[in-house]
């Protein structure tokens, strides 16, 4: 799935219908949150970022759940 916004191709990569959708900028790889209805916000700025912070959370979480 796919969805324009302001001239900007995005591929779709989660959806909450109603809420927002996490999607894939076709021009640059970078990953945005676009809000039903709002002004798309810059998440990451490739799914490799994204990604790599999703690991440092969960370790951090992990850790975390430890003491």
């Amino acid at each position: 799935m796919e969805r324009t916004v302001d001239g900007a191709r995005y591929a779709l990569v989660a959806v909450d219908p109603g809420l927002s959708a996490l999607a894939l900028r076709r021009d640059d790889g970078s990953l945005w949150c676009l809000p039903e209805g709002g002004v798309p916000h810059l998440v990451n700025s490739s799914v490799e970022a994204f990604v790599a912070f999703n690991r440092a959370y969960e370790e951090a979480a992990a850790e975390a759940a430890a003491y």
